[in-house]
């Protein structure tokens, strides 16, 4: 009977590693991980950490600007519809040039909603497959490698943290370690121009886990150059940094430029506030078999992908590092996952004095821009799965040598059986020790209700002006600029540049307007400003869109003129100066008119 079944199992096993059952056994995970987001694809999505509309809705917004721009051959790019009459504000946050992916969906659709829903589910899903194939170049058993994808796609942090969208593609990452493992053991060019590309899809995904894998891979990749060097062997590797660099460098290189030129940093105290202290790997987040309850994690920061794989991790270390045909690739995950744990302190991490990285801030170009330095804990629990599902596959050959060893002809001891059973139990319960949480999901706004107002906006903006939409956010939380966000998803139907906006950095033109609107408005004084940078029109929500919001039931100055009154409670107003005064210029040229688009 026991035979029977095993016989079962590895045909299941075979038939799912089949790269089409593959991909609908994680598609099916991805959904169920994130259900019930697959009941409202068109109009629902995840809140994540932050339990706010904003994160997503930007996410969204930036989703349908690399749509709206590849129908144009990605002329003004940069140039985005936000914080007029400022240039260049599409890199003052992450690009994310990889959602061009799912673009054919908002062309075809015009649902950026349903595009960023399918973004979502297929990053998890390739987050499983990639991650598994990647586990099959570390020479992982077939079916361990299948649970290895399925803990990759459930990872907690990339659950905890889903609004932010940008990092749950890991994939990419995934794909870097696996081409760069094959190009250890044998040098070939195509194998290093495929680890240039699989990095530079990794920078165009996440731009902030392209930073934080070159600067892991710099502190670990020697490992992985052969010790007898030869010509192919230098020139794969020298192919890989220049596909590298040639593929990251445009983008890179104009985010560099803006934050140069708008000076952009991070403060000392919000990086500390925003490092790890390595009490926070001891408890896990989500739904879990068994909590320990630890109580050196802070309530909030619980980055352990689970004590099963904790202990397998060190197994699959112990083993790897035994070995020395696995030496090598054992001791640059080691590495790898160490030097990530160690920069996931940030500024909690002193040294004699020493902190390291304040040190790589200064040194590594885009550094001194990160804030949230707790995300090379993505890193550390990636490489605690891979290091887990290495020491299953070794513990499951060494119990199998043991069967076989113990065996008298075709009869195996009942022990060896238990043990064997056992350990598959071991396994499957490390795959699944911590589930995610049921999401919590927010609701786009509806354009439809709100297209009287909308076609006003689109059809009697000349080219080149701006609205102003009030109310501006009323403080530098993230749930504060649900507003913000309301107003520029909204935006994407007009298409016309506003003067508000919500990114990762903010001009500082943008707050001195804002504190002079929320403190004055409609004051002839800010009035008159908005006619100076070019405002057309001040839209004015008459109801509330959050309990934030600064709800004005009616703009009343002689320099305002109500020109349409929408159903769905956003009044259009007109900036109507003395015939004496003369509208003056914008103060930089703005001119991206992408209405005519989609």
């Amino acid at each position: 009977m026991a035979r029977r079944l095993s016989l079962v199992a590895r045909k299941i096993v075979r038939l799912a590693a089949q790269p089409k059952f593959a991909v609908l056994l994680y598609l099916g995970l991805a959904m169920a991980s994130t259900w019930p987001l697959a009941t409202g694809l068109t109009a629902r999505f995840p809140r994540g950490a932050s339990q706010s509309d904003t994160v997503p809705l930007f996410n969204i917004w930036s989703l349908w600007w690399n749509a709206d721009r590849a129908l144009h051959g990605f002329a003004n790019y940069w140039n985005a519809p936000i914080f007029h009459p400022a240039t260049n504000t599409f890199a003052y946050s992450e690009p994310q040039p990889m959602t061009l992916l799912v673009a054919p969906v908002v062309w075809l659709t015009g649902s950026s909603v349903l595009a960023y829903n399918l973004y979502l589910l297929l990053s998890l899903t390739l987050n499983g497959f990639i991650g598994a194939a990647t586990l099959r170049v570390l020479r992982v058993r077939r079916a361990i490698a299948l649970a290895g994808g399925a803990a990759l796609l459930l990872l907690p942090v990339v659950h905890w943290q889903s609004d932010v969208i940008q990092l749950m593609p890991l994939w990419p990452s995934l794909w870097t370690l696996a081409a760069l493992v094959r190009l250890s053991r044998q040098p070939r060019f195509r194998t290093g121009a495929e680890a240039g590309i699989a990095f530079v899809a990794t920078f165009l995904s996440c731009g902030h886990h392209g930073l934080f894998l070159a600067i892991l891979l710099c502190g670990s990749g020697w490992l992985l150059i052969a010790p007898v060097l030869r010509l192919k062997t230098w020139t794969s590797w020298v192919l890989l940094g220049l596909v590298a660099t040639l593929g990251v460098l445009p983008v890179a290189s104009r985010l560099r430029e803006v934050a140069e030129v708008r000076r952009f940093e991070r403060s000392q105290d919000s990086v500390e506030k925003l490092s790890l202290l390595p009490g926070d790997y001891t408890a896990a987040r989500g739904w879990q078999l068994v909590d320990p309850c630890l109580l050196a994690a802070r309530a909030h920061w619980r980055m352990s992908p689970g004590f099963l794989k904790y202990a397998l991790a060190l197994a699959g270390l112990g083993f790897g590092l035994w070995r020395r045909r696995t030496l090598r690739v054992t001791a640059f995950l080691a590495v790898f996952g160490v030097l990530a744990f160690v920069l996931s302190l940030g500024g909690n991490l002193t040294l004699f004095g020493w902190q390291p990285w304040w040190t790589i801030a200064d040194l590594v170009p885009g550094a001194d821009q990160v804030r949230n330095v707790f995300r090379f804990a993505y890193f550390v629990q990636l490489t605690v799965v891979l290091l887990a599902a290495l020491g299953a596959s070794s513990l499951w050959c060494v119990i199998r040598c043991r069967l076989r060893a113990s065996s008298t002809g075709n009869v195996r001891p009942i022990g060896t059986r238990v043990v064997a059973v056992a350990l598959a139990g071991i396994f499957l319960a490390a795959t699944v020790e911590v589930l995610p949480q049921r999401p919590k999901l927010g609701y786009a706004p509806d354009a439809v209700s709100h297209a009287d107002w909308i076609s006003f906006v689109r059809d009697k903006t000349p080219p080149g002006r701006a609205v102003a939409c009030v109310p501006f956010a009323t403080g530098n939380q993230v749930n504060q600029f649900q507003a913000t966000m309301w107003w520029m998803f909204l935006g994407t139907e007009h298409r016309v540049p506003l003067v508000n906006g919500y990114s990762g950095f903010f001009p500082d033109e943008y707050f001195a307007l804002r504190k002079r609107v929320n403190e004055s408005f409609p004051d002839d004084d800010v009035l008159r400003q908005f006619d100076k940078i070019g405002v057309e029109f001040v839209l004015v929500a008459t109801r509330q869109i959050s309990s934030d919001d600064l709800l004005i039931e009616t703009a009343t100055s002689p320099l305002l003129e109500l020109v349409f009154q929408g159903e769905a409670g956003v009044d259009v107003y007109r900036i109507r100066l003395p015939k004496q005064q003369v509208r003056q210029a914008p103060d930089a040229a703005f001119v991206v008119d992408s209405r005519n688009a989609l």
